[in-house]
């Protein structure tokens, strides 16, 4: 519940920062590659204002997929190059890419279970 209601409050511009640099990118990058509008975090980003609840929902989604592709793979490093690589078996896509959506999130979560035991994707 309290994930909810922080989302509903609104979460602040500042940790949209620290994920595109835990992932190893630059936060035009991490905007572009996640769908997130560069003039819609900007004005938000004057005086460290929150995220939209959407923008909310997109940035704890694909928190909560970086944290499985860091189980899975071991290291920071390798969980973020894993998800900024485009894959065949995602139709060309990268996985931080189709977090823009649950389907896509539950894609790559199914794709790291595969990996994680070992199956075939």
């Amino acid at each position: 519940m309290l994930l909810i209601v922080r989302i509903r409050e609104g979460i602040p511009v500042s940790c949209l920062r620290k994920l595109a640099s835990t992932l190893g990118m630059n936060v035009p990058q991490f905007l572009s590659t996640v769908g997130l509008s560069k003039m819609s975090v900007e004005r938000r980003s004057k005086g460290e204002r929150v995220l939209t609840v959407n923008g909310g929902n997109l940035l704890v989604r694909i928190a909560q997929v970086y944290r499985i592709t860091l189980d899975v793979f071991g290291s920071q490093e390798l969980a973020g190059n894993w998800l900024k690589q485009e894959l065949y078996t995602l139709g060309g896509a990268s996985p931080l890419s189709l977090c823009d959506t649950e389907f896509g999130a539950d894609l790559v979560r199914r794709q790291l279970r595969a990996i994680e035991h070992g199956m075939p994707v």
